[in-house]
């Protein structure tokens, strides 16, 4: 009946071959190249889901349509979930929707193979990126240590100008080392998010306030740390939380100006909820949306430096993977960033006892 149909419909066919058992059918596929499988899962060799597992696996780019009585309609469904394109009634089919399932479904096949190759060029572009940023970061740090001797011993043989041009250096090569950094930190991340396990958010917060805290000193930003001395772990990646709180503080301490404050909270209670404010300029017309996209920025004034914008998005993509949102509140000289995380629900809570330390 297939068979009589096909040849009325307005679909070209070179050829149709025809094979009674499955393993007729994988012997033809193997032989000679075929654009379409409609696949009757009921056969004198297999029977059921097993049909279609066992073709699929052996030509996973051919679309294949199930053709199935109405009380197999729910395994012809299963098969849907496992990769057949559609399925058709053998008994209630007629040319016109044989030929709309067949186009559709091969319509629906090549898009996916296109959209596999876009995956893919995109993947081999990312791991072209990467690449070129790590071997850029080693000529740099050469750099660095270059210039830390002209700004360091070798200082007084320098005249003032010849003084403000090397600080002036330092600094901007300082800035090109962050933003590499970042890039590093996002397309690591890209590659490989990592997995969950128990993580102390406290522990992590105190390292990382800990390698800040001589800018902060030298900067003479007041600090405010509400961080409990214990709380219960949550159910993360820490390699993850790390650059997460890494890149917060960061940006918290590079935009509060001299003499300026900082304030640090963790709260545990139902989520983990970590706020961090700075007193640096205003989020000019904050559109959330666009803040966190990659490469892609609000208005962020006098804050739109130090791949700030692409440390947001890491931001974004580590708290989204882990079932958290990420906000901001902007005002003249006080922005927050605030996470709010789901804590783990396998380990009983702690006391919580502040520390409120004033720096």
């Amino acid at each position: 009946m297939l068979r009589h149909l096909l040849k009325r419909i307005r679909v070209d066919i070179d050829r149709i071959a025809i094979a009674g058992t499955l393993s007729d059918a994988l012997a033809q596929i193997r032989g000679t190249g075929f654009d379409l499988i409609l696949l009757d899962l009921n056969l004198p060799d297999s029977n059921g889901l097993g049909t279609f597992t066992a073709l699929h696996k052996a030509a996973p780019d051919l679309p294949i349509i199930i053709v199935t009585s109405m009380d197999d309609e729910s395994l012809a469904l299963v098969a849907l979930k496992h990769g057949a394109q559609d399925y058709v009634f053998k008994n209630d089919v007629n040319a016109k929707t044989l030929q709309k399932t067949i186009l559709y479904a091969m319509e629906r096949i090549q898009r996916q193979k296109l959209e596999a190759e876009k995956v893919s060029l995109y993947e081999q572009r990312e791991d072209l990126i990467a690449t070129i940023i790590g071997d850029l970061k080693i000529p740099l740090t050469d750099w660095d240590r270059i210039l830390d001797a002209l700004s360091g011993k070798d200082v007084d043989s320098l005249n003032s100008q010849q003084k403000t041009l090397v600080n002036q250096l330092k600094d901007q090569h300082h800035a090109l080392l962050s933003l590499i950094d970042k890039l590093i930190d996002t397309y690591s991340y890209d590659k490989e998010p990592g997995s969950m396990t128990s993580v102390d958010v406290v522990g992590i917060m105190h390292e990382q306030m800990s390698i800040l805290k001589p800018v902060i000193d030298s900067k003479n930003i007041q600090l405010e740390s509400l961080i409990p001395a214990s709380a219960p772990p949550i159910i993360a990646n820490r390699a993850s939380m790390l650059l997460l709180i890494k890149h917060l503080l960061e940006g918290a301490v590079t935009f509060s100006p001299p003499n300026g404050s900082m304030k640090v909270r963790l709260a545990f209670a139902e989520f983990v909820d970590i706020e961090i404010t700075d007193s640096g300029p205003q989020l000019q017309d904050v559109d959330q949306a666009k803040l966190f996209q990659r490469f892609k920025r609000a208005r962020l004034g006098k804050r739109d430096t130090h791949g700030f914008g692409l440390a947001l998005h890491l931001c974004k993509r580590i708290v989204d993977s882990h079932g958290g949102m990420i906000t901001v509140r902007s005002q003249p000289n006080s922005t927050t960033f605030a996470v709010r995380l789901p804590i783990s629900r396998t380990v009983a809570k702690q006391p919580q006892e502040e520390e409120q330390l004033q720096g």
